[in-house]
């Protein structure tokens, strides 16, 4: 394709990004404005026009997914003839285990070190402190990621809260863990990549002479760690461009700072900024109703979007009596009126998903929870992966705790403490435990066996066996090929071995070697991070008559010709902390936003006037952000009157094509102002207590909040599910 031709169909805020090489730009772009052809054509008109080494460029993007996908359109773009190989589009943490592993001899580091993924944060936790209750030191492990990607260690006086000396000491157990076991975590990728370049001038200087070109896209999704990164890598001969929408920066939970790109243009000098503001996603209408949402946030850089495309019918506002009656409603219209092809039902937490799922179950329309779980989080998934782990670090007492006596081998939990009290070598622990007269007979058998699989993997792998018989004698040789194929249930029995076949043909590709195990497993902890947009298993299915269930969060980078946006009531979006800040408020209702513009065609808003709150039927008003709304915008109204109520009338009767048949307030009876009477439950109740629920068995209390009044408690249970309870009419006993 000539320059001309792709020049040609870039818009004129679009061309002007591409084509300025001379300042430093902030290209805000809204959603649905093009901002990956922008950043691709840019890449190719720096290689073949301006005559940039494709070395000398690097595109730095927040997923694997967006990653790959800009890679093949930029070689689609530039066609045959063109060697890329020095290219590196990725992301932020890939590019940093890439320089940490070349350069880890600067921080004392093997350069075939593990990368823990959230789960082997978690069981490193958990063999550091065993008796400690699970939520405990999972709140723990996310407060520890949280800080590290703001560059808060555990020395810090920034540290605070009521339990810091705790916190403190569980905080630096972790970090020496970690340098114990020669292996560094997800946010260590880039807060060790910082430490690197600080401490080691030539590698920063040499970083500064390649790069003539650094693209950034999501900008608004960067946190404090990728901010000092990114100042790190720019040199002054290097030209910065990030891409990015304030108006969707909805990752704050997990360290994401709005501040970056608001304050990109005091950070930076010779800044200049462009602005993307044609949709070419949604209708005329969709666009207008996301746009006024979004003109009530003061904390973002001013900017219109618009389209040219058809103005389309106006967004449809639908009010219900309860949760199940939202649902029918919804579930309802596509049925009769929509059909399932290519919609889905958003909603703001996962836990609203239930009564739209038993719907759709009911009317048989065939429908996928977006959000299940990854291929690499599988039991036997990771089972292998711990394998592969121990055989590249043997200091890694996380994987070895997890295979060492599974399958079943003898060696108990008193036998796994002589051994790992021996030596921080997993194995050298192991082979000086069979001349240890505190070993029984039984476990001294185990190791052995143990000892013998490792062996012989390990020598398969140094002779440069190929990785795919490499992984198949890992399964057969420590035993869990022969217990997955006696599982009893067929369905997962099947569901196991062919997961993994699957990781055998995945590790096909990789060099036979150390360096291509370290390479795969790099692949895999990369892949199995949890990243914005990435949620779950990732793989959202490409039939369009399968309805699509995903948060809010999730839907980022997704577009869908019919939207449902539910659960749009106060105490959900926005949400009903006590403490909630106006900066808090904003990213709420960036949040719909972001919902509102998946939308190309069709989008209707939906809430309920009753729902199930802690554990009790509350009465809803309607979320603030509806009231912002221009009622010229919408069909339909924000009424403080009675919906149809599912126990008074037929799903036929209440719902003629899709639509809720008016009804006045009397109608039925009203639901009361709060909540029903009920039997008071007179216990107190506190983080960490363990409690059991006749509808759900034994969980724990991992947080409590005083709201108006009333404690509401939030309780893990131990079958996976979550509850919030108001604690004076709940049905939970302490244990």
């Amino acid at each position: 394709m000539a320059e001309e031709d792709i020049l040609d169909t870039l818009n004129g805020p679009q061309r002007e990004a591409v084509l300025d090489d001379e300042h430093t730009l902030l290209v805000l772009a809204g959603a649905g404005s093009g901002k990956t052809r922008v950043i691709t054509t840019k890449i190719v008109h720096s290689i073949r026009d301006l005559g940039y080494r494709p070395w000398q460029i690097l595109a730095v993007t927040f997923t694997n997914k967006a990653a790959k996908e800009m890679r093949v359109r930029v070689e689609r773009m530039l066609g045959e003839g063109w060697d890329l190989s020095g290219l590196e589009i990725k992301t932020f943490h890939s590019y940093g285990a890439g320089l940490l592993r070349k350069y880890s001899d600067r921080l004392g580091y093997d350069h075939n070190f593990n990368i823990y993924d959230d789960a082997d944060s978690l069981a490193l936790l958990s063999n550091l402190f065993p008796g400690e209750g699970k939520q405990q030191l999972k709140a723990y492990a996310k407060r520890i990621s949280l800080l590290k990607d703001m560059a808060i260690m555990p020395d810090d006086q920034k540290l605070d809260g009521g339990d810091l000396p705790a916190f403190r000491m569980h905080y630096q157990a972790y970090e020496n863990g970690l340098r114990q076991a020669q292996c560094m975590d997800f946010a260590d990728l880039i807060l060790k990549a910082n430490e690197l370049l600080e401490e080691n001038p030539d590698v920063k200087d040499a970083l500064h002479r390649r790069y003539r070109l650094i693209l950034v896209d999501e900008y608004q999704d960067s946190n404090g760690s990728q901010f000092r990164f990114l100042k790190n890598l720019v040199g002054q001969s290097t030209q910065l461009v990030v891409v990015g929408d304030d108006d969707q920066s909805i990752y704050r939970f997990r360290g994401a700072d709005i501040g970056n790109i608001l304050s990109f243009s005091r950070q930076y000098s010779n800044v200049r900024q462009i602005k993307l503001e044609e949709n070419y996603r949604s209708s005329g209408n969709i666009i207008a109703l996301a746009g006024e949402l979004i003109s009530h946030n003061r904390s973002r850089h001013k900017k219109t979007i618009f389209t040219n495309n058809p103005a389309g019918p106006l967004p449809r506002l639908v009010n219900c009596y309860g949760e199940e009656d939202e649902a029918l409603a919804v579930v309802g219209m596509i049925g009769r009126d929509l059909g399932a092809k290519d919609t889905a039902i958003l909603f703001r937490t996962n836990a609203q998903s239930r009564p739209f799922e038993q719907a759709l179950v009911q009317a048989r329309i065939k429908y996928q929870v977006v959000g299940a779980l990854r291929f690499y989080e599988r039991e036997e998934v990771k089972d292998m992966l711990a394998v592969f782990a121990l055989v590249m670090n043997p200091r890694d007492k996380v994987s070895f705790t997890r295979i060492v006596n599974k399958p079943a081998r003898g060696i108990g939990k008193s036998a796994l403490q002589k051994i790992l009290s021996i030596s921080d070598h997993t194995i050298d622990a192991m082979e000086d435990s069979l001349l240890s007269a505190g070993l029984t007979k039984g476990a001294k058998g185990g190791v052995t066996a143990f000892l013998e699989a490792y062996r012989k993997v390990k020598g398969m792998l140094e002779s440069a066996s190929p990785l795919q018989d490499f992984a198949t004698a890992c399964m057969k040789d420590f035993g869990f090929l022969d217990l997955y194929s006696k599982e009893e249930d067929e369905a997962i029995r099947k569901s196991r071995l062919e997961n993994l076949n699957a990781l055998v043909t995945a590790m096909s590709s990789f060099a036979p070697s150390y360096e291509g195990l370290a390479a795969f497993m790099e692949t895999v902890t990369l892949d199995n991070s949890s990243l914005p947009g990435e949620e779950g298993d990732g793989r959202i299915s490409t039939d369009p008559n399968v309805v699509k269930l995903i948060t809010m969060h999730n839907t980022k980078g997704l577009e869908f010709d019919t939207v449902f946006v539910t659960g749009l009531e106060d105490d959900i979006i926005p949400g009903n902390r006590m403490d909630m800040s106006q900066a808090d408020v904003e990213e709420e209702r960036r949040i719909l936003y972001v919902a509102l513009t998946r939308a190309r065609s069709e989008l209707y808003l939906t809430w309920a006037k009753a729902r199930m709150l802690w554990g009790q039927r509350m009465y809803q008003s309607p979320s603030r952000f509806l009231t912002e709304l221009p009622e010229n915008l919408y069909q339909g109204s924000i009424t403080t009157g009675r919906s149809v109520d599912s126990r008074q009338s037929s799903y036929s009767q209440r719902y003629a094509y899709g639509r809720p048949v008016a009804s006045s307030a009397s109608s039925f009876p009203q639901p009361p102002t709060r909540a029903v009477q009920r039997q008071r439950n007179t216990q107190t109740f506190s983080v960490g207590d363990r409690v059991s629920s006749p509808d759900y068995g034994v969980g724990e209390i991992v947080s409590a909040e005083t709201k108006g009044g009333r404690t509401i408690v939030r309780v893990s249970y131990e079958n996976g599910r979550k509850a919030i309870y108001n604690t004076e009419f709940c049905n939970l006993k302490k244990l």
